[in-house]
């Protein structure tokens, strides 16, 4: 009889041992993490030299080489970086007091976009010296509507009116020839006259730049 006892004793004991274990445990459990909530950005960029290159790929890499280009005339342009130069797009020339460029709509020149599409279409010849590029241009954090748009020299020259849309991006890779120097013919896209783009520039040799442009002249 003593053996069973002790027997029944030492379980009954193991059992309280457990309970108490597992009691223990469960209040020492540590609490679950608050969900993560991704920052929020607020206010306009930063300066333009702390803009950093976009972290995102492109909603379409657009390449065009020296097969695409025309040949150039000389160069009047308002932008130019190493031996390319853009032109119609100057940075904020205009004086406060003054009245902006026009921009019309892309169908009113006799372009082709998506249709009921009111984007506006500031005409850019692109002009690279023999010999010179690539050079990558890239719209950093564009908004709806903002769009490169240079095509192959024969879609411009065709006769038919240029389609726009299969060449529409948010970066465009352009490479002059070895010979001589050519043009590409274009031009940038946005919703409103003054909407505000942010231009990437890499040149090949050299640090990238970056420019604030509104077609209209005004400053962003």
């Amino acid at each position: 009889m003593i053996e069973v006892r002790s027997t029944v004793a030492a379980v009954g004991l193991v059992a309280a041992v457990a309970l108490s274990l597992t009691a223990c445990t469960g209040s020492q459990d540590p609490p679950s993490p608050p969900p993560w909530v991704a920052p929020t950005s607020t206010g306009p960029p930063g300066p333009l030299e702390t803009i950093p290159p976009p972290t995102t790929a492109p909603t379409r890499s657009i390449k065009l080489g020296c097969a695409d280009a025309g040949y150039a005339n000389k160069p009047g342009g308002d932008l130019t970086v190493g031996g390319l130069t853009l032109e119609n797009l100057a940075q904020g020339s205009l004086d406060e007091g003054s009245d902006p460029y026009p921009v019309p709509l892309a169908t009113d020149v006799g372009l082709v976009v998506s249709p009921g599409s009111t984007q506006r279409f500031q005409k850019s010849p692109a002009y690279l010296k023999a010999g010179t590029g690539p050079f990558t241009l890239e719209l950093i954090r564009p908004v709806a509507g903002q769009a490169l748009a240079w095509v192959p020299s024969k879609d411009w020259t065709g006769g038919s009116p240029p389609d726009l849309r299969p060449w529409m991006t948010d970066r465009l890779t352009l490479t002059g020839c070895a010979d001589r120097d050519t043009a590409y013919f274009g031009g940038v896209l946005v919703p409103t006259p003054d909407s505000c783009l942010i231009l990437r520039i890499q040149q090949p040799d050299g640090p990238a730049q970056v420019k604030r442009i509104r077609l209209d002249g005004k400053p962003c």
